[in-house]
């Protein structure tokens, strides 16, 4: 069991939410660039930093030619069952960064790993808008906060 060190000294057991900011602390000293070469490396990573949030919440990950990362970004943060997504922000984000690929993120607090009808939909405009940039759109995927795993549009053949 791990254990955390409070202000006071004392320490207690370390949440879900403890271990994820420590990771993502770590990663950002060390200023870790990795490949995305496994989905099952990049899932579990997702899900670290993704699946005890309490609000919905968009990330992009920009990649270049070799699919090293430049970039794991929060572009939005929204409410218990909605996230804005505007692909005119994520396209001029990844023009900004020189980014040749994206995966798009989001997470749905409630579990519910299937894509609503709202994110088919934000999935084809992205599509479509990266296509059009000559930008690889990689893969958009949901995670899930109560259920366990991911929903990955790429492997459920719907880009």
């Amino acid at each position: 069991m791990l254990y955390v060190k409070e202000e006071t000294g004392e320490y207690r057991p370390a949440t879900r939410k403890d271990v994820a900011a420590e990771a993502s602390r770590l990663a950002k000293i060390q200023n870790l660039k990795p490949i995305i070469n496994q989905s099952s490396a990049l899932m579990e990573y997702l899900k670290l930093v993704m699946m005890t949030r309490e609000t919905e919440q968009l990330r992009v990950i920009f990649v270049d030619n070799a699919n090293r990362i430049i970039k794991d970004e929060v572009l939005n943060e929204g409410v218990e069952d909605q996230v804005s997504v505007f692909p005119r922000q994520i396209m001029r984000r990844t023009l900004e960064l020189f980014a040749t690929g994206i995966i798009v993120v989001h997470n749905h607090p409630t579990g519910q790993l299937r894509p609503s009808n709202a994110d088919i939909a934000i999935t084809r405009a992205l599509v479509a808008a990266a296509d059009t940039l000559s930008v690889r759109m990689l893969d958009h995927v949901i995670i899930g906060m109560d259920q366990p795993g991911y929903f990955s549009f790429r492997e459920n053949g719907m880009i």
